[in-house]
């Protein structure tokens, strides 16, 4: 696909459109003439348009994949479901005597042909129910500082633009926040009171 097409496309699901048998016939050409790599870590990310305003994303999951949960930094955006069927979980911050975490609000089925909304606070995973499944994902503006997140390891890392929904490689956090740590300030604090009293 070329360039003027993909603004087409993204243009056409950013505004409500659906799928339709003409343009899954473009996104099937398309796919069939990618070279896919299933050893690439939860999905193949085939970055189709990388615009300051617009960013436009394929991706090939391996089987039965599931990507980390995540935000989407201040973009909105829609993901299309253009092979396979998936279970998406909505999460929700959630703070339990004092400990942070974050907490499953709601789990959907999504199959081919669904369209997923994608809001500025929302934090979401999705896992692939199969063999085969592919993704096309649409913000406005292009991600920056997305957060994935670490539900074993209570932390969240805000990672590069490069990063999928997935643990980082070092190089690619730019910032990491322990959720149940307090700041080296907050614990100063907490420790002078501690003393005077």
């Amino acid at each position: 696909m070329q360039k003027p097409e993909l603004h087409f496309l993204a243009d056409y699901f950013l505004q409500g459109g659906q799928l339709n048998a003409q343009i899954r016939a473009q996104i099937s050409d398309f796919i069939a003439s990618l070279q896919e790599n299933p050893a690439q870590q939860i999905y193949q990310r085939n970055v189709l348009l990388a615009e300051p305003q617009l960013e436009m994303m394929l991706a090939v999951w391996n089987p039965f994949a599931e990507c980390a949960p995540h935000d989407h930094g201040a973009s909105l955006g829609k993901v299309l479901v253009v092979e396979g069927t998936f279970e998406e979980t909505h999460y929700n911050w959630s703070t339990l005597e004092n400990k942070k975490d974050l907490a499953c609000q709601e789990k959907s089925l999504r199959r081919a042909g669904d369209i997923l909304e994608v809001s500025k606070d929302s934090i979401h995973s999705m896992r692939l129910l199969g063999f085969r499944g592919v993704t096309l994902h649409m913000y406005a503006p292009a991600i920056d500082n997305m957060k994935v997140h670490s539900l074993e390891s209570e932390l969240s890392w805000t990672v590069s633009n490069d990063c999928g929904a997935w643990v980082p490689e070092p190089q690619q956090i730019l910032a990491t926040n322990f959720w149940n740590i307090l700041p080296t300030s907050s614990i100063e604090n907490y420790s002078e009171q501690q003393r005077i009293s």
